[in-house]
């Protein structure tokens, strides 16, 4: 009886760290990185598990961030009323400690690839947190600063061949910004 409820409290507890952490998101984002990875020509599968575990766990560690900036906010509205903070199902410093092991074992798993992916993952992940999560509660102009963070999993994957393709780096992160932007507008200006 008591092993199972001890299991059902760590799957519970697990379940709040993927929410926590916006894991399918988390999964989403990465995905840019391998595209680039293998546009470039990357094909060496240890490197494309650090790209996309370190990756996911620095894209946790701004999601995870993002919670703990806005759960007073994430408390008022319906979408983010059951988030493990609002419902207080995780304290704050369980939060931090969790974009901590994030964020340092993700950087960690991005430095294994090289220096330049764990310094575009660190970069990104602090653009995404002042850009998009600090400016965006006074103005709109803290989402198109932060437009430009999609581009960073592009440089990641396409560093990460270590072959330097800067052009294509270039190329697909002005592809990328410029989707990111324009539906960005596109929300904000609705049927204008």
């Amino acid at each position: 009886m008591e092993s199972s409820v001890v299991k059902q409290t760590i799957m519970q507890k697990i379940k709040e760290y993927f929410v926590f952490m916006k894991f399918r998101l988390s999964a989403l984002v990465v995905v840019s990185a391998l595209a680039s990875y293998l546009f470039v020509g990357g094909s060496d599968s240890t490197i494309i598990l650090y790209l996309l575990v370190g990756g996911m766990l620095v894209t946790a560690a701004s999601n995870g961030t993002n919670q703990i900036w806005e759960r007073e906010l994430d408390k008022l509205m319906k979408r983010t009323q059951n988030r493990p903070l609002p419902q207080g199902l995780m304290s704050v410093n369980e939060g931090f400690a969790v974009v901590a092991i994030c964020l340092i074992s993700g950087t960690a798993l991005l430095y294994m690839i090289n220096l330049y992916s764990a310094l575009l993952g660190l970069l990104a992940y602090f653009f995404i947190c002042i850009c998009i999560y600090a400016i965006k509660k006074k103005n709109t102009l803290g989402g198109i600063c932060g437009r430009h963070t999609r581009g960073y999993t592009t440089f990641i994957g396409c560093d990460s061949s270590h072959r330097r393709v800067w052009i294509d780096s270039w190329n697909l992160i002005f592809c990328s910004v410029y989707m990111a932007v324009s539906s960005f507008l596109g929300n904000c200006l609705g049927d204008v």
